[in-house]
């Protein structure tokens, strides 16, 4: 049997990688024996490569995480400016963040991570690298245009103005 070459399109064609490391996600969520119950714990997501992707045209930043091997999306969302980023309790090789999260693919999802790294060192290179994208992402929050971004609106309005149905 021969099968075809087949291409796959992953959505990430458009980004770049700004930050790129491997990590253990898990999400505080109803397990699955607990469904219902609103009983929550930890539940461990996966292990795989955290990436920052930044998109060529918008310069949206997002946070994505695939599971090793599967490659199933367990984190992706905004890098939203107004997310804190705080330390686990006892644990300095990790960090814990809530977001609105789209990683199933339907709907967007509040829910309450947590990331652990090697080790402390690296968790830190994290951080910088995550409040560096909430920066950079800060306009978007804000509603802020650029002044290219404003010019091109006027004139694309002056064009429609000119349209005659």
């Amino acid at each position: 049997m021969q099968l075809e070459e087949v291409e796959v399109k992953t959505h990430e064609e458009d980004e770049d990688v700004l930050y790129s490391q491997r990590s253990k996600l898990f999400a505080y969520t109803e397990a699955s024996l607990d469904k219902g119950t609103g009983n929550k714990s930890w539940c461990e997501r996966g292990v795989g490569d955290c990436k920052l992707l930044k998109h060529r045209e918008s310069n949206r930043i997002r946070i994505l995480m695939r599971q090793e091997g599967t490659l199933k999306i367990i984190t992706n969302h905004f890098v939203d400016p107004r997310i804190t980023l705080c330390p686990n309790a006892g644990n300095d090789k990790s960090w814990v963040w809530m977001a609105h999260d789209f990683s199933n693919g339907v709907a967007l999802e509040e829910m309450t991570f947590a990331i652990r790294f090697k080790d402390a060192e690296i968790a830190g290179v994290f951080k910088t690298a995550f409040i560096k994208a909430q920066d950079d992402n800060k306009q978007f929050v804000s509603g802020a245009d650029s002044k290219e971004g404003v010019e091109e609106a006027e004139e694309l309005a002056n064009i429609v103005d000119k349209v005659a149905v």
